[in-house]
This record gives C-alpha cells, structure tokens and sequence, in this order.
C-alpha cells in the first residue's frame, strides 16, 4: 500500500520510475549480496526496556526462491551520552525460505557499562523484507536469552533470562 502510494504521489508530479526500472532496482539489491543495515529496537533483559539502534553488514547468498545470509551487527541500548548504555555485539546467520521470509540466529557477548559483566545474549527470530525502491523495511520479532551473569555479591550466575523484542530493520 505504501508503494502504491509513493508511486502515485511520484506520477503526479511525472518522476515515477518504469517498470523496468523498478525491475533493475530489485535486480540489483538482490544481487550485489551486500548490504549495509540499520536495526532498531528494545534491550534485552531486565524488565525497564530501553530503546537499541544498531549497525549491521549482511551478506546475502540468494539463489531463485530461497537465500541465506551472514552478518555482523552492533547495538547500543539506552539514551546517548547516559550513563546506563549496553552494548552488544553479535554475529548471525539467516535463512530465506521464501524471498522475502527471513528466519535468523545471532549470538554475541553483550556489554553492560555500570558493570563488569559480559554476558552473552543471544536470539533467534523471524523477520518479512519489505523491498521499497533500493532500501529493505522488515519488520521483526525475536526471543532470546542473556546468560553469564554475576550476581551482586560476585558469585555466577548459570541461569538464563529469556528476552523478547520487536524492531525493525532498515537495509541498504
């Protein structure tokens, strides 16, 4: 509906691409592999949710109707320049039943700053890639844990919280 929209709205004004042009955009998302992308979403663990922004670079091995993808992403969850900021950094993996159907692991150690804890988080979830001109919207929802923390008083802990988020990502 959306690209309806913006189609019509760009041929009043005598701007919208062909066909074939329209066609070559998707051509080339889809083959060039890599792809720059920008993620946003909530934090994992405790029950207080901050907001994460994140960068990524995923390579896309897409063959006709299915794919799969590597990448490498790093988020910050929290209010730039306060002083509870977390950090994750994580590598993935992805599978692309259908085009535009994606189902991903990622796994990577996850930062806190008023701590030295690095724990690992990790997620699995499902996303839709929504191709609009030569940049990808998907939407996407995941469930995940964070293991390896210590408690206050410094002995480890072995339990894992289970985490949930929805975001989107955007993707060049």
């Amino acid at each position: 509906m959306l690209i309806a929209l913006t189609m019509w709205f760009l041929g009043l004004f005598g701007v919208a691409p062909t066909d074939a042009e329209l066609q070559a955009m998707e051509d080339d998302s889809r083959l060039r592999g890599h792809h720059l992308s920008f993620d946003f979403g909530s934090s994992y663990g405790d029950v207080t949710r901050k907001p994460g922004m994140g960068l990524g670079y995923e390579y896309i091995v897409d063959r006709r109707y299915h794919g799969v993808s590597f990448e490498v992403l790093g988020m910050v969850f929290g209010r730039p320049s306060q002083v509870d900021e977390n950090y994750w950094v994580a590598g993935g993996i992805g599978y692309f039943p259908v085009r535009l159907i994606k189902i991903f692991a990622q796994a990577g150690p996850f930062f806190e700053v008023n701590s030295d804890d690095v724990r690992i988080a990790g997620r699995v979830g499902l996303g839709i890639r929504f191709p609009f001109f030569v940049v990808e919207v998907m939407p996407f929802g995941a469930i995940g844990t964070i293991t390896g923390a210590t408690a206050d008083d410094g002995t480890p802990q072995t339990s894992a919280e289970l985490t949930g988020t929805i975001g989107v990502r955007l993707q060049y």
